[in-house]
């Protein structure tokens, strides 16, 4: 999830799930991963780190920001 590759990864791995599904159904799988990134941004806190350097945070905030995803949901 926080590895260098993580980005490539995910998007091959959401590619190939996306690929056989239908738009709508590809709608509502980019829906559920851009959902679980708002609703976990902030589950992980770790003491003495500001929420925003943790890797779950920068992970949601990442997939929040992709406007690709965006354009799909």
């Amino acid at each position: 999830m926080y590895e260098d590759d993580h980005i490539q990864t995910r998007n091959r791995l959401l590619k190939r799930a996306a690929d056989p599904l239908t738009p709508a159904r590809r709608r509502a799988l980019v829906a559920y991963l851009l959902t679980g990134a708002l609703l976990s941004c902030d589950l992980y806190p770790q003491d003495g780190m500001d929420l925003r350097d943790t890797g779950h945070y920068q992970w949601a905030a990442d997939i929040l920001g992709h406007a690709e995803y965006w354009s799909l949901g």
